[in-house]
């Protein structure tokens, strides 16, 4: 809807509200299955390198933690979201407690996972590379 995007696009601080657009679009494509049309929408700007190299299954490009995610490597990238985890201001934390709490799930802590997710708020959309993961995970980890 345009007016979610318009809304999104002037609550998002010191981003350009072309740039806050085009990454909502793409990943709304992207969530409701056309790829290709938010992979084209993204081509040729290199502020979404990042999400195109994730959407492109170029994981292993990204940041370690990033990519240690995307690669499934949950044991390489438990103690580096733990760190972040408890580095994030708590009312900014919600990436790096759905991420840190993913990865407990996945490594045999499901039990710690449901805990520390169980009494925070669904995080907000956020409009890094991983807001397609944020929420649905979020979800799933609260389970």
């Amino acid at each position: 809807d345009k007016r979610y995007i318009e809304y999104r696009a002037g609550q998002s601080k010191g981003l350009p509200a072309d740039s806050v657009k085009t990454i909502l679009l793409a990943q709304w494509e992207w969530m409701t299955g056309r790829p290709d049309a938010a992979k084209l929408r993204l081509a040729n700007r290199p502020e979404f390198a990042a999400q195109l190299i994730l959407w492109n299954g170029e994981a292993a490009k990204l940041p370690p933690p990033y990519a240690f995610l995307a690669l499934r490597r949950f044991e390489d990238a438990l103690p580096l979201w733990r760190k972040a985890y408890e580095l994030s201001d708590p009312s900014q934390d919600g990436l790096a407690r759905t991420l840190y709490a993913w990865c407990l799930a996945e490594t045999g802590h499901s039990a710690e996972a449901k805990d520390l997710m169980k009494y925070y708020p669904i995080p907000p959309q956020a409009d890094g590379i991983f807001a397609t993961l944020i929420y649905p995970r979020a979800l799933g980890l609260r389970k």
